[in-house]
């Protein structure tokens, strides 16, 4: 169970940071999306490390290896770093909407 909840933690964590740190051009959905554009399909298996640094090659800067390290190395369960505010504003309805295109959800 704590593999699930640490997996989905880091998402959340992922995409509060690449939000904040493109000034929401970009989001977790759209930086996946963009990944599977190139890669996918594939007979390919990745491990985390190498999918980790195709997402930051997307991104065009290093921010899923070192959060991979970070939950790797810590035996606690990953703290939010977002506020109340920015996890409601995460969650409104536009920006869902926005998301599940970016990966391209009908």
């Amino acid at each position: 169970m704590r593999t699930y909840w640490t997996g989905a933690a880091m998402a959340v964590n992922a995409d509060y940071l690449i939000r904040d740190r493109t000034a929401g051009e970009k989001t977790l959905a759209t930086v996946l999306g963009e990944f599977a554009t190139a890669n996918l399909p594939t007979q390919r298996s990745w491990r985390a490390r190498e999918f980790m640094q195709a997402l930051d090659e997307v991104l065009g800067f290093e921010m899923m290896v070192p959060i991979l390290r970070q939950v790797a190395r810590d035996r606690s369960f990953p703290v939010l770093v977002m506020d109340k505010a920015a996890i409601i504003q995460m969650l409104s309805p536009r920006n869902l909407t926005a998301d599940v295109g970016a990966v391209g959800v009908p």
